[in-house]
């Protein structure tokens, strides 16, 4: 069980390890590149779509678009319509880091790893990785 967790670990921290290394050449966090290509991506998202996008609490995303605003990479908009909705979105300088920012992340490597097993192995992977997630799921909820 060590040997496995400790497998886990170690995807986990590379991942990390390569988002961070990328994003400091841009002068950003892992997290912050994460927000630019997912806003490149969607486009005009609430904050609340972008949390569950990249798995983060409104809270952090949040401080996260703080800093992004105040270098001008997003934009915060308020609806005319409804004053309490916010959108955010990429400024011109947001939209021109996003284009030069690498397709390298931990998700498009791990995709990347998992694709070059067999199909075979895809599906064991699959049914492990399910069942692993009921139990956490089931663990985190006792």
């Amino acid at each position: 069980i060590d040997r496995v967790v400790e497998m886990f670990l170690y995807i986990y921290s590379e991942g990390r390890r390569a988002s961070d290394e990328v994003a400091a050449k841009f002068g950003l966090t892992g997290t912050q590149v994460a927000v630019v290509k997912v806003l490149y991506t969607l486009g005009e998202v609430s904050l609340s779509q972008l949390s569950e996008e990249i798995r983060r609490k409104d809270s952090t995303v949040s401080g996260i678009i703080d800093r992004l605003e105040r270098d001008s990479i997003v934009r915060r908009e308020r609806s005319d319509d409804d004053r309490r909705m916010v959108t955010l979105e990429l400024t011109a300088k947001g939209k021109d880091l996003a284009r030069k920012l690498p397709r390298v992340s931990p998700l498009v490597a791990l995709r990347d790893s998992i694709a070059e097993l067999s199909v075979a192995d895809q599906a064991d992977l699959f049914r492990v990785m399910s069942k692993l997630a009921e139990n956490v799921t089931r663990r985190i909820s006792e």
